[in-house]
């Protein structure tokens, strides 16, 4: 349109107005089909994956079972939605879960290894008083 429009009759004009027209609406539907041809690539050539969506990704899961401390089911709690894990058996359940499971391991292993290494502290400066 870097023509002189004044000059123009109303038919000119609105014949060069219906070009215009139809080279967008042809623009258009290269763009919609570019679109279209995007979101039919798969997610991993795509976009990432949401983090929430590798959280809430089921995983195989173990919990050692025996007749003593290890013999109730364990229930797990994030966010107040619970998840009972029965042990001794492979379960699927939410790698959100699991972690916190393995979380929970790796404190208790802590917690033992302190008491074990207060409790040797405790004997040895306890011997300084017996003698």
């Amino acid at each position: 349109m870097s023509e002189n429009t004044e000059k123009m009759t109303l038919k000119e004009l609105e014949k060069q107005f219906q070009e215009m027209r139809e080279r967008y609406e042809e623009k258009i539907k290269a763009l919609e089909a570019r679109l279209t041809e995007k979101a039919e690539l798969p997610p991993a050539a795509g976009k990432k994956k949401h983090s929430s969506d590798w959280l809430n990704e089921e995983v195989p899961c173990r919990l050692f079972k025996d007749s003593d401390r290890y013999k109730d089911d364990v229930t797990v709690g994030i966010n107040g939605k619970l998840v009972k894990v029965r042990r001794g058996e492979i379960v699927k359940i939410k790698r959100k879960y699991l972690m916190l499971i393995e979380d929970s391991k790796r404190q208790d292993e802590k917690t033992a290894a302190m008491m074990d290494r207060e409790s040797r502290r405790f004997e040895t400066e306890s011997r300084v008083y017996d003698a």
